[in-house]
């Protein structure tokens, strides 16, 4: 019996990792590139080594782009605290001699675009942890414009789970409030390039009408860059109505709004929100 358990359970375990990865595979932009399929990096006794790759698979080709590679550590020789900041080649590898150490390595990006500056923080392609500078430390990282930060947290209702921004909606009716079951359904459509020179495709939301606290939820994820907002509202037994939308603050209601994103002043990460209120026309 206890034979039959452990099966079953390592069954269920695979069936929840398989349908955890092919849930964040989906939530990639077509352009991107798998992880699994870029060339890692070879580790280097005595030195840190590692590349960065944009996401499509490529060394990033923007100019003005800051890199930040953080190795953070403790000498294994005085116990004192270390700390390296190396920075990457034209093709987005780098290599760098260390002081004896066990190190820890994080990375991010500042990328200038629309006048701002927006922080990105890399997705490593290794989950090492502690490594030794005896033995070599090797860091590749890549740089993400959506998608599932972790595969342990998804949910489509928090902006800070996901690499790309949030933009909050606000349904407004006349009279009062719409009514309990009514569904919005909005198109984001690209109107320019993506925040790394990319072309973007169309996303869809679907999104219910919280009668409880009178809004819908975010649209999460969308990568920065130059769209528009369009959709329409049904309410519960009736037809499609076309919206209008209007910035915070007013600019006049239009048929199609352009998003405009802005970095957290705090840190500048890439998930800014924009506010627009939106009616049935």
């Amino acid at each position: 019996m206890m034979g039959t358990r452990r099966i079953v359970r390592a069954i269920l375990a695979l069936f929840c990792c398989t349908a955890i990865a092919l849930s964040v595979a989906k939530l990639r932009p077509a352009n991107a590139a798998d992880a699994k399929t870029l060339e890692k990096s070879t580790a280097k006794p005595g030195y840190a080594v590692g590349r960065i790759y944009g996401e499509d698979g490529k060394p990033i080709a923007i100019e003005d782009v800051e890199y930040h590679i953080l190795m953070t550590g403790v000498s294994t020789k005085g116990g004192e605290k270390i700390g390296s900041g190396p920075q990457p080649n034209a093709d987005g590898r780098y290599e760098q001699k260390l002081v004896d150490g066990i190190y820890e390595v994080s990375a991010f990006i500042m990328v200038p675009w629309d006048g701002k500056a927006f922080r990105y923080d890399l997705a490593p392609l290794q989950r090492k942890g502690n490594q030794e500078s005896a033995k070599g430390v090797v860091a590749d990282f890549q740089w993400r414009l959506s998608g599932a930060i972790s595969q342990l947290y998804k949910d489509p209702k928090t902006s800070s789970h996901w690499y790309g921004a949030a933009v909050t909606v606000k349904p407004e009716y006349a009279p009062g409030n719409p009514p309990k079951g009514t569904v919005y359904h909005l198109t984001v459509t690209p109107a320019g390039k993506l925040i790394d020179g990319s072309e973007g495709k169309p996303l869809k939301f679907e999104r219910n009408y919280n009668d409880l606290y009178g809004e819908i939820d975010d649209l999460n994820d969308i990568p920065v860059g130059k769209w528009k907002l369009s959709g329409t509202m049904k309410p519960p037994g009736g037809a499609d109505k076309p919206l209008v939308f209007d910035n915070t603050p007013s600019t006049g209601f239009v048929e199609a709004i352009e998003l405009v994103f802005a970095p957290y002043p705090n840190d500048g990460r890439a998930t800014g929100k924009n506010i627009i209120h939106c009616k049935s026309k």
